[in-house]
């Protein structure tokens, strides 16, 4: 079979069909098809839904081919590896008074090896809080161990909250100064053991009362953020105790970045809210943000932080055509996207290939880098019939990268000539002799590849193959400007 859903070609309709099951401790098959019934399973490529596969255990996935009478099986083993645990602090860093209860909370980290639902009744993690360093108001960084700074953090390994005793109560302010802690959190997770860290700093400050519980809610995906997407920053906090909420304020800046809040057409929101929202396309991918909130009370503030770095689309690869030179339904060419890379944590990537004469999609996004099909006719306005074609690639947060055949930022007359030359795919009409030949070759091709294609359940490749034929029909009729009738010249 063709792969990636391809029209070229002939032969008897291939019918496929893919199993997956779980191996016993002996290797052999245990239970039945593990596949829901919704996942495309009659392709050369199968994508498995995410979390099918549990961690440490083995599965085999078989696929099986039938034509006509005849069938052949073959089968792979899959070996499900774990994946650590993501530590998440809620309300981040922050700024508190002497008088604040301090409240660590890591409700918030998950095990990306489950689904919401399954780590929202039981993530599997054990949490471990530590104080790991502190500064004096004008002194070095010392340990927590240190006696002027020994407190004991009240937590328990199996709860994701955890407190430190008032402030007030562990070290003597002198007014106006300020001291720093850095807190660590560790999770671990409990099925084999994996760990992962994340840090805050909670900068005490003597001062009038100032405003409670300063923090902005941990992000959907606290490690990766997409772009693509509005960022939506939600922040909140409390009046001192006995204070009137009416006396709030808020404000929010930039810590870290290459934006500022203040930017024009950076926010769709006020800044003088609790909460911002970030318009698409505003942040640099690949790179880490951090966002402080600070609130207001009668001249004295806090504030909380949080902080993400945004994610990067895939790069690095390739996008190639072979034969560049061919004839529509007779010429398969074969479309290629090799060495594509990007993060683990953003697997899978899906290919798009697609062609700019009707502005038509090649199938549909699929895991596989390798496309075989035939064209459509290229533009039938010059000699040339060139066809443009376009490749999106993207990973599992939707971060895309679109190219073309040829990404020429020169545009002299050299570059032109250049791509006019080797980055242009030639697909040449069918000619016939008269219009009833054309058909007849036309109805030859559709009732092979348009009835594989439905035959395997691939009914994107059986549009693609009738977009094709629509092309040669119009083109040998003269249409989209054509001039060009079954190999004759014609008057328009």
């Amino acid at each position: 079979p063709r792969g990636g859903g391809g029209g070229g070609g002939g032969g008897l309709p291939l019918t496929l069909a893919w199993e997956v099951f779980l191996q016993d401790a002996a290797g052999d098959i245990s239970g039945s098809n593990l596949l829901p019934s919704t996942t495309p399973s009659k392709s050369t490529l199968l994508t498995l839904p995410a979390h099918l596969l549990s961690p440490l255990s083995s599965y085999t996935a078989r696929l099986t081919a039938t034509s006509s009478s005849l069938s052949s099986a073959s089968s792979i083993t899959l070996q499900a590896s774990s994946s650590p645990p993501v530590a998440s602090i809620s309300g981040g860093s922050r700024l508190l008074s002497p008088v604040t209860a301090l409240s660590l909370d890591a409700s918030s980290s998950y095990d990306p090896d489950k689904t919401a639902a399954q780590n929202a009744a039981d993530p599997g993690l054990t949490y471990f809080w530590e104080c790991s360093q502190f500064t004096l108001p004008s002194g070095p960084t010392q340990s927590c161990l240190d006696a002027s700074a020994s407190f004991t953090i009240t937590q328990s390994s199996t709860s994701a909250t955890a407190t430190v005793p008032l402030v007030s109560s562990l070290l003597p302010l002198p007014s106006g100064s300020t001291y720093t802690y850095d807190f660590k959190l560790t999770v671990t997770k409990t099925s084999d053991n994996q760990t992962h860290t994340s840090t805050i700093t909670v900068v005490v400050a003597s001062s009038p009362p100032s405003p409670k519980d300063v923090q902005i809610q941990p992000l959907a995906n606290p490690s990766k953020v997409a772009t693509m997407s509005p960022v939506i920053l939600r922040g909140s906090a409390s009046p001192p105790s006995g204070g009137a909420a009416s006396l709030l304020s808020y404000s929010w800046s930039t810590v870290t970045g290459d934006v500022s809040v203040e930017d024009a057409g950076l926010l769709s929101t006020p800044l003088t809210g609790s909460s911002i929202a970030i318009k698409p396309d505003k942040l640099t991918p690949g790179i880490s943000y951090s966002f402080r909130l600070t609130a207001t009370y009668l001249g004295s503030d806090s504030w909380g932080e949080i902080t993400f770095k945004t994610n990067q689309p895939p790069l690095g690869g390739s996008f190639s055509v072979y034969p560049m030179n061919g004839t529509s339904l007779s010429t398969t060419y074969t479309l290629r996207a090799l060495g594509w890379t990007d993060d683990a944590e953003d697997l899978p990537l899906s290919f798009l290939f697609a062609h700019s004469s009707s502005s038509a999609s090649l199938g549909t996004p699929s895991a596989n880098p390798v496309f075989s099909a035939y064209l459509p006719v290229g533009d039938s306005t010059n000699s040339s019939y060139s066809l443009n074609l376009t490749l999106t690639i993207k990973d599992a947060l939707s971060a895309a990268t679109v190219v073309t055949m040829c990404c020429l930022g020169d545009t002299s007359a050299a570059a032109a000539a250049a791509s006019s030359a080797f980055c242009k795919v030639t697909v040449m009409p069918q000619t016939a002799t008269d219009s009833a030949a054309l058909l007849s070759f036309v109805e030859g091709i559709a009732g092979v590849q348009v009835l594989s294609a439905v035959s395997a359940y691939d009914y994107q490749a059986a549009t693609n193959a009738m977009q094709v034929l629509l092309s040669v029909i119009n083109t040998g009729r003269g249409g989209a400007g054509g001039r060009r009738l079954l190999g004759e010249e014609v008057s328009a």
